[in-house]
């Protein structure tokens, strides 16, 4: 049987233990840590939120990038040297493109000078003779053959 003195007691919470430095409270529940983003996560977060850097300029001021030999990593650097790979192979691709061109124009070139005198032509031999001569020459190809096509008496 139970006395209302002792349904006071179970009721009424227990009080820190009066004993220097010992501490019977319970301690809070531990907040749940933030989860960790990988380096991916916050590229793709930075590349949907582009004005980032711009809308927080004067914030960025206070973060400690990682030091590389002495010097502060540089956004701006990184970006530099990519920008200057990307201008190197441009480079490369545009005289690519130039030296292309210019085969173009010679083989344009060539292609008129023997249609021009291919004009001249008259007759079945006249061809032959300008195949082996003219076109050889004008085209710089070391052998030219003519090909009757079609029936034997056309």
């Amino acid at each position: 049987m139970m006395t209302e003195s002792m349904a006071t007691l179970k009721k009424t919470p227990k009080k820190a233990s009066s004993a220097k430095g010992v501490n019977t409270r319970r301690s809070a529940p531990k907040k749940p840590s933030a989860p960790r983003l990988t380096g991916k996560q916050v590229l793709a977060w930075l590349t949907s939120h582009p004005t980032f850097f711009e809308d927080f300029k004067n914030d960025l001021g206070a973060l400690m990038l990682p030091k590389k030999g002495g010097n502060i990593i540089s956004l701006h650097a990184a970006k530099a040297d990519k920008v200057t790979e990307e201008n190197d192979r441009l480079k490369v691709r545009h005289k690519q493109m130039v030296a292309l061109a210019s085969h173009n124009v010679a083989m344009a070139d060539s292609l008129f000078e023997a249609m021009v005198s291919l004009v001249g032509v008259k007759t079945p031999a006249d061809l032959s003779k300008f195949v082996q001569g003219d076109m050889r020459r004008v085209l710089e190809v070391p052998m030219a053959k003519v090909y009757k096509l079609g029936a034997a008496d056309t």
